[in-house]
């Protein structure tokens, strides 16, 4: 066998061994899906605004610097259909999330000036009215 082939079969070999273990079990997504938090936010907040709470709030800077990766405990987030003219959006915890973690995101969550209302564990898809 030519030195190339092996030096490949060797390279691939070490490639799917080094692969870490992940959670390969499909999640339902979806605003016909129970959320742990739904939150709405006041109806003078931009697009813009929403995006920048997300990378504030919701994910931390990826090692490289470059990129936002999903706070721990996050598993999704989901821009959902407005409700009375309040833009929205649907967090999901990770089932290994700690209560430590969804006590943070919370009470970030809450403490922003952005944010109307929250519910939590809900589908996004009953919330028809928020007063």
């Amino acid at each position: 066998m030519p030195r190339t082939t092996v030096l490949m079969l060797v390279m691939f070999a070490l490639l799917i061994t080094s692969c870490s273990t992940r959670d390969e079990r499909m999640y339902p997504i979806g605003p016909g899906v129970k959320a742990s938090l739904v939150i709405f936010f006041k109806t003078d907040v931009s697009d813009s605004q929403v995006e920048s709470f997300l990378d504030e709030v919701l994910t931390d800077n990826a090692p490289d610097g470059h990129q936002f990766v999903d706070k721990s405990g996050v598993g999704t987030i989901l821009r959902i259909t407005d409700v009375q003219k309040h833009k929205g959006i649907a967090v999901t915890f990770l089932e290994k999330a700690t209560d430590e973690q969804r006590r943070q995101i919370k009470s970030m969550v809450i403490a922003s000036p952005m944010v109307y209302k929250i519910f939590e564990n809900v589908e996004p898809n009953n919330l028809k009215k928020l007063d």
